[in-house]
């Protein structure tokens, strides 16, 4: 269907394009051979939808919608181009997205039974920055656990900095949301990862987080005093959402780049040693590549969520609890 792009399109013409792209990307399920077309926010997803969708549905095949056209025609990535095929998704056509702060804000509708699969993080990143699935992509990268630099830790002080300013987010976000900006917050969160900051697993890069949040949280209870934080935190909790797992919250690329590049830093460092045993034990892949290569499937809520998500949309019975598979190896604590 042919739009002019100088003319602004009415509702019923945007309705009537997103309608006959669906019916086309429907039919090629046939043509295709597969359960269902997906559409994600964009080419960088797969890595995790196709690791999400195999390990639910390994029976079916699936094939990705990276991006369509706009009503423009112009070959259009992003949540809200996903979003636009809302209205027209079934068993044929699905989206799957970040939930971004969307879950958070109680946005309706945005659940598989809707053929919606969402990340229940903040993106699909935060997924890859679990600590299990950090410590053993360091461990496979440079043959060194803990010793070099313990994840858990940094993600367990990472977690507990941000929580309190997080709070005030989620907060304002639902009263005032024009006096504390989403990019404010994440200006918050930028870390140097470099040099000294990375001794003694990252401790001082917290100690610098640390003090902003503390700095940012005294700005507030200066300029709210009194303010009762007690319920959001009784909110959040009900979305399992939690101090100890705030990273899985905060936007996912920023933790994610800053933790690929601790990796790979950590990775250089080993490849520069005077042992020649030691330099040996160092991949010729990047830190990142074994980063991406697994997710820690039965090892918190989240991701078991999505994988359930997966298989009412694919209308397949979910199999009985099971005892979380084992995510870690003895050698990452050595």
């Amino acid at each position: 269907m042919s739009i002019s792009p100088h003319i602004e399109k009415t509702e019923q013409e945007k309705r009537r394009f997103f309608c006959l792209a669906a019916k086309r990307y429907k039919a090629e399920c046939r043509l295709y051979g597969v359960k269902a077309m997906i559409h994600i926010e964009n080419k960088n997803d797969e890595v995790f939808w196709g690791k999400m969708l195999h390990n639910a549905c390994p029976q079916f095949k699936f094939r990705f919608i990276a991006a369509s056209r706009s009503v423009n025609g112009n070959l259009t990535a992003g949540c809200s181009q996903a979003l636009n095929y809302r209205p027209f998704l079934d068993p044929q056509l699905w989206i799957a997205i970040d939930s971004d702060y969307r879950r958070i804000q109680g946005e309706a509708d945005m659940d598989a039974g809707h053929f919606i699969l969402q990340t229940y993080t903040y993106s699909f990143e935060n997924h890859f920055c679990w600590p299990a699935n950090l410590q053993r992509a360091l461990f496979e990268a440079t043959g060194q656990g803990k010793r070099l630099f313990d994840f858990e830790v940094f993600i367990s002080r990472y977690s507990h900095a941000v929580w309190p300013v997080f709070l005030w987010l989620s907060h304002m976000d639902r009263t005032a949301p024009e006096l504390f900006s989403h990019n404010v917050f994440h200006r918050q969160l930028a870390l140097p990862v470099n040099g000294r900051f990375l001794d003694l697993n990252g401790d001082a890069a917290l100690d610098l987080l640390e003090e902003r949040c503390r700095k940012l949280c005294k700005h507030f209870d200066r300029k709210f005093p009194g303010t009762d934080l007690s319920p959001e935190k009784d909110y959040l909790r009900q979305l399992h959402i939690t101090r100890d797992n705030a990273f899985l919250f905060v936007r996912g690329h920023q933790l994610y780049d800053c933790l690929v590049q601790i990796g790979e830093q950590l990775q250089r460092q080993i490849r520069k040693s005077k042992r020649p045993k030691t330099r040996r034990a160092v991949s010729d892949r990047t830190f990142e590549s074994h980063l991406l290569r697994q997710v820690c499937f039965g090892a918190y809520p989240e991701i078991d969520w999505i994988t359930e998500d997966i298989r009412q949309a694919a209308g397949v019975q979910q199999p009985p609890e099971t005892t979380s598979p084992e995510t870690t190896n003895d050698k990452l604590s050595k």
